[in-house]
């Protein structure tokens, strides 16, 4: 079954400017071309009119977390809700990703996200297209280390808990990877630095060494694939670069010749200020502990002037939320990402436009197959009553989102 879209402003994300009046011809779930003018396509195609609507791919989530949590006690959450309980949370949590406009997302540490990803492409049941790293692989006192644990609670492949790969050294650096692979892994996520929400470390912590790093990203394209690395500050990331990791998420921290490093290497920048910014505002009320609001707090400033930075200096930049889906940071309210760049961080319109597009289909791998709309892509788009372009908060706001598709199919209709 054809598919025509008459699309009355057509962004394309390719780098041309935005078509007034388009079609977009869908053949088997794929883009076939794009016609200037609104023609009626090929004969007997269905035909989705959305004249009067701004027309643009859908948007990826590049850093978020599928945890299914219906509260902010991530303690209570991790050891006394069932598993089966919070994947069941998780499912309806894609749909909501989906409905927003979210048609693919990288889920960067968390074990529902694996099956999910199977769950949807069987069709039982909608989602976005999900690309997950399931495991997180940290070095003794890392970041994804819980330090408020014993040690024998933390690791996965002891107590069948969390996502945690504990790994020191080359050898066991190489075997955590291994087996984030077997379990379903599509790339490999690392912590190269301390973190905010980490209770005995500090994002100027640096973890892992380069010959750690090596291995690891080594061993993950071996299995044919790539690695992200959650860094914060500047030798981390400049290690995460060297060791050859494709992802830099949250990346504040970062000096002027790691920023020359990284435009050589073509590295891919994931600032995340949604969850961020949440917990500033209403972490205390939602019950988060004191310390980790207070290091959010004194780590903001720092966060949104280098995230300034990195979009002065024409680094690749895709958006990720970190949001967890929690009532803090509900997933579907993803968008909210685009306006905090906008507002913050001073990035204009176009370019949040083709870091929620293009680029998050770069920092996914995917590139070939999603972020533009072109022949040969995944017929992925959304459908938008207002103009992003003059103000991206529009795409906060469900009942402008008129429709969404994904692979070609109408995942959410609003009065089309």
């Amino acid at each position: 079954m054809n598919t025509v879209i008459r699309c009355g402003r057509l962004f394309t994300a390719t780098g041309e400017d935005v078509i007034c009046g388009a079609t977009v011809v869908i053949e088997n779930g794929r883009i076939a071309g794009v016609e200037r003018g609104l023609a009626s396509g090929p004969k007997g195609a269905e035909v989705i009119d959305a004249s009067k609507y701004f027309v643009m791919p859908g948007m990826i989530d590049s850093h978020l977390h599928l945890m299914g949590a219906n509260t902010n006690d991530f303690m209570r959450e991790r050891f006394a809700v069932p598993s089966g309980l919070s994947l069941l949370r998780a499912s309806r949590h894609i749909e909501a990703l989906l409905g927003a406009g979210f048609t693919t997302v990288r889920d960067c540490g968390g074990l529902h996200a694996l099956n999910l990803r199977r769950a949807i492409k069987e069709g039982v049941i909608p989602g976005p297209r999900i690309v997950a790293a399931g495991h997180v692989l940290t070095q003794t006192f890392g970041h994804a280390d819980d330090h408020y644990l014993p040690i024998e609670w933390v690791d996965h492949r002891a107590t069948g808990r969390g996502c945690t790969l504990v790994c020191d050294g080359v050898d066991e650096c190489r075997k955590a990877t291994r087996h984030a692979l077997r379990e379903g892994a599509d790339f490999i996520k690392i912590c190269t630095s301390g973190g905010i929400m980490s209770a005995f470390d500090t994002p100027e912590h640096v973890q892992f060494g380069i010959p750690e790093i090596e291995a690891v990203v080594a061993s993950a394209r071996d299995g044919l694939t790539f690695v992200a690395s959650h860094a914060q500050n500047d030798t981390a990331i400049r290690n995460a670069i060297l060791g050859g990791c494709r992802t830099v998420e949250h990346g504040f921290g970062i000096g002027d010749e790691t920023i020359r490093l990284a435009r050589e290497r073509g590295t891919i920048f994931v600032p995340t200020l949604g969850l961020d910014r949440a917990i500033i505002d209403g972490g205390v009320a939602a019950g988060f502990d004191g310390w980790a609001v207070d290091k959010m707090i004194s780590y903001w400033e720092i966060e949104i002037e280098h995230t300034r930075r990195l979009y002065e200096s024409g680094v690749t930049m895709a958006i990720g939320s970190d949001f967890l889906g929690s009532p803090l940071s509900r997933m579907g309210q993803n968008a909210r990402e685009l306006s905090l760049l906008a507002h913050y961080c001073g990035l204009e319109p176009r370019d949040i436009l083709i870091a929620a597009t293009r680029n998050g289909a770069a920092a996914c791998a995917l590139e070939r197959e999603i972020g533009t709309i072109e022949a040969g892509k995944s017929a992925d788009l959304v459908i938008v009553d207002g103009d992003p372009l003059a103000s991206v908060s529009i795409l906060e706001d469900w009942a402008a989102i008129k429709g969404v598709l994904k692979e070609g199919k109408v995942a959410s209709n609003r009065g089309l």
